[in-house]
């Protein structure tokens, strides 16, 4: 498919501009470019404090009881 008119899942178009239902963004070495270049967020992996997503997977789970 060519880029650009790859579909990205559930979400919102209307008929013009389209709103996904989620947003992706990696913590990686890959470079920031890169991830851009396929729309995917990019956060530095040197930039986040582990210690600040400790237990979150509970808590996330507790908000969406169907996970």
């Amino acid at each position: 498919m060519p880029s650009g008119n790859t579909p990205s899942g559930l979400g919102a178009f209307d008929g013009v501009v389209e709103t996904p239902r989620i947003r992706v963004t990696l913590t990686t070495s890959i470079p920031e470019e890169r991830c851009r270049r396929v729309d995917l967020g990019h956060a530095g992996h040197r930039a986040i404090d582990r210690r600040g997503w400790t237990g979150r997977e509970q808590k996330t789970n507790e908000s969406n009881p169907e996970q």
